[in-house]
């Protein structure tokens, strides 16, 4: 394992566009769902599943899909404006930035104090 810490900003966007892809077509999930719950209801012959499936309709499930969905569309968000710092940070750091003594700086860079330089 390295000890640097960065990412490849072009998979990273590759990886956000899969997953707005994903959340996509997760939109008009929670209608969608309500919609085929209601079709097995009407279709249900017994008054006692058709209470069931009324219950299951108004026990909040219709919120978490909701939440679902949207909490899909905000990680591609999130996961594409990270692929754009990532590339903003690779950009703005493509040149003037040697490993090294810094002028102006009396010691290297992320070094402490204590240990001698060559």
């Amino acid at each position: 394992m390295s000890n640097e810490v960065g990412g490849n900003p072009n998979e990273a966007k590759q990886s956000g566009s899969e997953a707005e892809t994903l959340a996509e077509s997760m939109v008009g999930l929670k209608e969608d769902y309500e919609g085929l719950i209601s079709g097995c209801k009407t279709g249900a012959g017994e008054e006692e599943v058709k209470a069931g499936f009324e219950k299951h309709l108004n026990s909040g499930i219709l919120d978490k899909i909701a939440e679902i969905e949207e909490r899909g569309l905000r990680i591609a968000e999130h996961m594409q404006a990270g692929a754009r710092d990532l590339a903003e940070t690779d950009y703005e750091n493509a040149t003037g930035y040697e490993v090294g003594d810094q002028p102006g700086i009396t010691r290297p860079v992320n070094k402490p104090k204590n240990i001698e330089t060559q």
